[in-house]
């Protein structure tokens, strides 16, 4: 497995019984060798420390940024329904732009309903990522898990099948999501881009 193709999930911990993310993180790891870090959010300010501590991450090993739990266009909200804590993109792209160095090398994936039900490409501009996902209606969980394996596993597909750098390494780029974007746009993930109506958003840059 690719070095730098990891998770850091960032879960709402109000979701931890019954939909938590542990399991599904727990199967990618046993058919990929996935490394991950889950951590549990209560607010909007602990979903931000989160954030500030994987930017920082000193050896870097975890190249996707990922969100679990509610949301609404352009924005997270954690705690029970009707509660204030939420958290709006822009905030979130705040925090990533200029701290991680691998900005460029970085996917986004916002597991929550409707969240991507954006107008601009604001946050994949202000936060320099190499690409931001998600959904952009509310979404049945059930469908949306079968299809977020799916997808992990194919980036993680993709990544395993090409060659290194001299020293080996390999990158999450813009080039390597448009080669996910194109093993997505087939079987059996067709059909699931349709229905969930899955945002894809990459930047242009082309690798060197």
């Amino acid at each position: 497995m690719p070095k730098h193709s990891g998770i850091f999930l960032i879960e709402d911990k109000a979701l931890e019984k019954p939909a938590s993310a542990k399991p599904f993180l727990e199967t990618l790891e046993w058919c990929h060798g996935l490394k991950f870090e889950r951590w549990q959010a209560s607010n909007g300010e602990e979903l931000l420390n989160f954030v500030r501590k994987w930017a920082g991450e000193e050896e870097w090993t975890h190249s996707i940024l990922y969100f679990w739990g509610h949301g609404s266009p352009n924005a997270l909200w954690l705690g029970s329904e009707g509660s204030d804590h939420r958290v709006s993109l822009q905030k979130i792209s705040e925090e990533i732009a200029g701290v991680c160095d691998c900005e460029e090398s970085v996917l986004v994936h916002f597991g929550a309903c409707s969240t991507l039900r954006l107008t601009d490409d604001d946050f994949l501009r202000k936060s320099g990522v190499a690409a931001v996902s998600g959904y952009r209606v509310d979404v049945d969980w059930t469908d949306s898990l079968a299809f977020e394996m799916l997808y992990m596993s194919r980036i993680q597909s993709v990544m395993s099948s090409m060659e290194g750098d001299e020293e080996g390494d390999i990158y999450l780029t813009p080039d390597v999501m448009r080669k996910v974007w194109k093993c997505l746009d087939g079987e059996p993930t067709r059909g699931l881009l349709d229905h969930l109506h899955f945002d894809l958003r990459i930047a242009s840059g082309n690798d060197d």
